[in-house]
């Protein structure tokens, strides 16, 4: 009985060292052979003529990259919308500002911290004025580039519709977009074609 168990053992631990070495076989030959004269220019710090196709050291970063605190973040966010709104860029301002509006309106304060939650509510209006002007100004453009046709007009309304969800939460900015909207109503064709 004894006899049999190791001779099943012996059998179980052969095939699997055959196993083994069948796998590992073929990626030997798939190794590649690097010459003298690859392994020198390493050596130097050049890269030889052929290439290295895989690394050899460890990659080490250059700068250390330091992680920003979210609000932080979305200030920084706040002030390039800001930078691209003064310099003309209306498209780029409006997608910066709404990454800043939302990153802003994750936040959620303590409603014992009175001073801080007002500073927020004053970021967050900045940064929800920023989008509503950059992309009303946006999209003023675009109907007028497209020749300012009725069918270009209702697209123009239709790009309006997404920026109410921002400018509901504040009066002002509902009201522009409200006027932005009634100067891109489709007139009618004809003077006896009610409204």
């Amino acid at each position: 009985m004894k006899f049999r168990l190791f001779l099943v053992m012996l059998l179980c631990i052969s095939g699997r060292l055959v196993a083994e070495t069948e796998i590992s076989a073929p990626e030997a030959g798939n190794e590649r052979q690097e010459t003298t004269s690859d392994q020198e220019w390493e050596a130097k710090g050049i890269i030889p003529e052929g290439g290295i196709t895989v690394s050899t050291q460890p990659i080490t970063p250059i700068m250390n990259i330091v992680e920003k605190v979210p609000h932080d973040q979305a200030m920084d966010e706040l002030k390039l919308a800001q930078d691209l709104w003064q310099k003309g860029k209306a498209e780029a301002a409006s997608d910066v500002a709404l990454q800043a509006y939302d990153d802003l309106m994750s936040f959620h304060l303590a409603r014992h911290s009175k001073k801080k939650r007002q500073q927020l509510r004053l970021e967050r209006r900045q940064a929800a004025t920023v989008y509503i002007d950059s992309s009303l100004a946006y999209i003023e453009d675009f109907v007028k580039k497209n020749g300012n046709t009725s069918a270009v007009r209702e697209e123009g309304r239709a790009r309006l519709g997404d920026l109410h969800e921002v400018a509901q939460n504040y009066p002002e900015l509902t009201s522009k977009l409200y006027k932005a909207r009634a100067s891109f109503d489709v007139e009618p064709s004809s003077p006896t074609a009610k409204s």
